[in-house]
């Protein structure tokens, strides 16, 4: 890991721990809630500016379902999970 140039979470953790004195996180990703109801009122904001799905997230909608059907792992969960991208998706990173 470069120290200049850390990954996105690691990024992410230090905003949230205030150890972030370069603002990287912030500028990455602009407001950044630190407690659900701050999430909650920027997902209503953001909602507001962007409006319904669109078309090209139903079709990645479709797609994935379809791709995870095929492969045999398409689990109910995981297809509750891909109906409610448009509230938002929490990308994981694992460290190996």
């Amino acid at each position: 890991m470069n120290a200049d140039r850390p990954p996105a979470h690691v990024l992410y953790s230090r905003h949230l721990e205030g150890g972030d004195p370069t603002g990287a996180a912030r500028a990455l990703w602009g407001r950044i809630p630190s407690t659900m109801m701050e999430a909650y009122e920027l997902l209503a904001e953001v909602r507001g500016r962007y409006g319904e799905a669109s078309d090209a997230l139903e079709e990645l909608r479709r797609v994935m379902k379809c791709q995870l059907r095929r492969l045999g792992v398409l689990t109910s969960k995981a297809e509750e999970n891909i109906d409610r991208m448009d509230r938002g998706v929490v990308e994981g990173a694992t460290s190996r």
